[in-house]
Parts: C-alpha cells; structure tokens; sequence
C-alpha cells in the first residue's frame, strides 16, 4: 500500500523493563540450553525442540475429535461434490457433541 504508513499496535519497547540481574539470569539459564544446529533452506541456526510435557488424554480426545470431524467434512464435500445445508448442519451438530463431550472430560 503505497503512500500510507502504517504504525504497529502490538509491540512498544520499554526502557529498563527488566532489572541487570534479571537479564544476567535469563541470558546465563540461556548458555545452559543444548541448542543443536539446524539448516533450513541454507541458513543454519542453534535451536531447540521444547515440548510441553507428555500427551494428555483431553489432548487426544481434541485431537481425535478434529480429525474426525475433519474427515467427516471431506467425505461430505466429496460425495456430494460440494456441501449442503444438511452437510452443514452434521457439521455443526458434530462440533456440537464434541463441546459436550469435552466438557465432560474436563
């Protein structure tokens, strides 16, 4: 978009907003992560693969859930070359039952 400056909303920098023995503990605990080398298209980088601890079972069951309802979507997109209301509607009543259906899990 020429000719229209656009100002970023997010972000804004703030001075000393962390204290020197703050940051010398953050940078230190940095230095202690074993950060291997990955090359992606032609760049190499130090990162490291975090998770965020082993698989719930209400992970799984969101998990499944998608892809069933994903699959369902699909095959009612193929068979009738494009979706209708009553496609539409299964749809729908099947996000409703997994809302339900996490609710209870949880």
């Amino acid at each position: 978009m020429r000719g229209i400056i656009l100002e970023t909303t997010g972000f804004t920098y703030t001075e000393d907003f962390i204290d020197e023995a703050t940051e010398d503990a953050l940078l230190g605990s940095l230095s202690s992560l074993d950060l291997q080398p990955v090359t992606i298209r032609g760049n190499t980088s130090k990162r490291i693969l975090v998770g965020l601890g082993a698989p719930s079972g209400q992970g799984t069951l969101v998990a499944g859930w998608y892809l069933g309802l994903t699959a369902m979507t699909l095959a009612c997109a193929y068979a009738g070359r494009g979706l209708r209301r009553s496609h539409g509607a299964l749809i729908i009543s099947g996000y409703l039952a997994f809302v339900v259906a996490v609710l209870i899990a949880s």
